[in-house]
């Protein structure tokens, strides 16, 4: 799967979405659904956050989707 680092990310994702691009955050937030019940709209860009912080709000809100995965009790 390729990966790409950038400086700039709202940039990135302003031209991923200019082609078409869903934006999916991993995140567990109010309005995130379960990946088992994600139909993820093809091409997707996937971002991934710290495992304690997670993704910065503003990058969040920029985002078309977010996706949490149920962890085990």
């Amino acid at each position: 799967m390729p990966w790409e680092a950038v400086d700039d990310v709202a940039a990135k994702l302003a031209g991923l979405r200019q082609n078409g691009y869903e934006i999916a955050a991993i995140e567990t937030s109010t309005r995130a659904v379960d990946i088992f019940d994600w139909q993820p709209r093809f091409p997707v860009c996937v971002l991934f956050g710290h495992e304690v912080d997670g993704l910065s709000p503003e990058l969040l809100a920029t985002c078309d989707t977010h996706v949490r995965i149920p962890m085990l009790d």
